[in-house]
């Protein structure tokens, strides 16, 4: 029965050329409606999941697929607007948030570390639609590089950001100018220790498909290119550095070191691991 009108729901889209599928919707309110608890529990997300087995693929391929060469002729001010406008972004989205909530009107009242972290989270932009408006366009390729190379970096530096402000959480109302000094700290330490573990562990494979034979076993060599990916999240996350960004930095390293040493079925393996990130 659930096939049949499978089909025909699939029939009926594909006749009239119906962009929106509302079957999911359907389907998602009967379980909101009637599903029991150990069903809900199956089907919904698991955000641990995500972050520890979709999100590894994904900032590889944001590393493998970086165009390197504009990318680091426009480093300055790609970091600038990184650094400098995910920042001012924050700022003042926490800053709204803050004195919004001071306003006795509805009593919803938050410190300041919480705002900060709510305007982290909000700073963070993803320019899809922009970017592949200029895809369309054609437009001029140092404008889409400095775009698609801040919007890589404005993830990382949010949740280091949002990472730097949970630390004060349990002492938000003992803020002062020296704890704003030690948070600076904390992110440039964070942000920077990050980069190199991502840079070292990078280099270290390079250096092993140049210097051993694995490249002759094409089927151990893309599952090493694919565990790298997986070791440098988790190791940069346990020593409560930033994962993303240390994953980020080793994509590019190995696209620019390590991709021209792999055997040529290891090449499309790793192409098709950052075409199912993308």
């Amino acid at each position: 029965m659930a096939s049949t009108v499978g089909w025909a729901i699939t029939e009926l889209l594909r006749r009239d050329a119906v962009d929106a599928d509302p079957d999911g919707m359907v389907v998602g309110l009967i379980l909101r409606l009637t599903a029991v608890a150990s069903v809900r529990d199956v089907v919904s997300f698991d955000y641990q999941m995500f972050f520890n087995l979709l999100l590894p693929p994904i900032i590889l391929s944001a590393g493998y697929e970086l165009h390197q060469g504009n990318f680091f002729r426009h480093i300055g001010t790609i970091l600038t607007f990184a650094f400098a406008g995910t920042f001012i972004s924050a700022l003042v989205l926490g800053l709204i948030l803050f004195l919004w909530t001071r306003i006795p009107l509805d009593g919803f009242k938050i410190n300041f570390v919480e705002a900060m972290s709510v305007g982290a989270t909000l700073s963070a932009t993803d320019p899809v639609t922009i970017l592949a408006i200029f895809n369309t366009y054609k437009v001029e390729p140092k404008l889409y590089t400095l775009i698609f190379g801040e919007s890589i970096l404005n993830d990382a530096v949010a949740i280091v950001l949002f990472e730097t402000a949970q630390r004060y959480k349990d002492s938000a109302e003992t803020l002062g100018i020296v704890s704003l000094f030690e948070a600076f700290g904390i992110f440039f330490g964070v942000f920077f220790g990050s980069l190199f573990i991502g840079v070292a562990v990078g280099i270290a494979v390079s250096l092993m498909l140049k210097f051993t034979y694995v490249r002759r076993i094409p089927k151990t060599e893309s599952c090493l290119i694919i565990l790298t990916a997986y070791l440098t999240y988790f190791m940069s996350n346990a020593i409560h550095m930033s994962g993303i960004v240390s994953l980020l930095f080793c994509g590019i390293c190995m696209k620019h070191y390590a991709y021209h040493n792999m055997s040529r079925r290891t090449q499309l393996t790793t192409k098709s691991v950052t075409v199912y990130g993308r």
